[in-house]
């Protein structure tokens, strides 16, 4: 777990799980995104922008992943979307890396976040006045 330093992204790996933070007031109705990470921090040589709709500017440091996307009414599992391609997000954004999200069904691709590692990583994003 990692909450805000950027020293602490050199561990951040392919394959392994990131939260980051979410826009107050977001389209999903969630508190972060959670993602598995294809590509571990680099910097961007150009602007990017993907199916997602995020943009990255030029010199900035990325990270690259898979959205999960919450199950509607249910907080603790999530479906990978690896078949939906790749995101690219500011390495500042990420506030939590490298926890486990076990497999619960192969064939919907969906894996359980428990409840206490939710709140873990709640709190670990930074605090929006309103």
């Amino acid at each position: 777990m990692f909450e805000g330093s950027q020293d602490m992204l050199r561990y951040l790996i392919e394959g392994d799980n990131f939260a980051v933070n979410a826009d107050a007031g977001n389209a999903e109705g969630v508190e972060f995104f959670l993602l598995r990470c294809t590509k571990r921090k680099w910097m961007t040589d150009c602007i990017l922008r993907d199916k997602w709709k995020n943009k990255c500017d030029k010199n900035t440091y990325v990270v690259t992943g898979c959205y999960y996307q919450q199950q509607e009414g249910d907080p603790n599992h999530y479906t990978l979307l690896d078949d939906r391609g790749v995101t690219n997000l500011y390495s500042h954004l990420v506030r939590a890396i490298k926890f486990d999200m076990p497999l619960v069904d192969a064939t919907s691709k969906t894996y359980y976040l428990s409840p206490e590692l939710h709140e873990t990583i709640y709190d670990a994003m930074p605090y929006e006045a309103a």
